[in-house]
């Protein structure tokens, strides 16, 4: 996982990450000002980290698919050509936010 939003949200993801992904995703789903929307780019992964994702009951969450691992960039721009809202924050999987940052941003 890679990347996320605002108005709407976008996120890629690395091989292998699967506990980290979910909890960096709850830690933006739960934030003041939530995104419309957090776009999960799979960029090849390796795991699990996929079906753990699917758990998350939240239909703001959407999945996104890409074969191989083509890396951070290539999945950052999967998520944004996927992107309508008027503005877009990144997160990597292994980032947790604190409660209110993308009131800050």
């Amino acid at each position: 996982m890679h990347g996320r939003a605002s108005g709407r949200q976008t996120t890629s993801q690395p091989p292998t990450s699967t506990t980290t992904a979910h909890e960096a995703i709850e830690s933006v789903l739960c934030q003041n000002n939530a995104p419309m929307e957090v776009i999960e780019v799979d960029d090849g992964s390796t795991d699990d980290t996929v079906a753990g994702l699917k758990s998350i009951a939240d239909p703001r969450l959407r999945i996104l698919h890409r074969l191989g691992n083509s890396g951070p960039s290539q999945a950052h721009n999967h998520g944004i050509k996927n992107y309508v809202a008027s503005s877009i924050a990144f997160q990597d999987s292994d980032d947790v936010w604190l409660a209110g940052k993308l009131l800050r941003k």
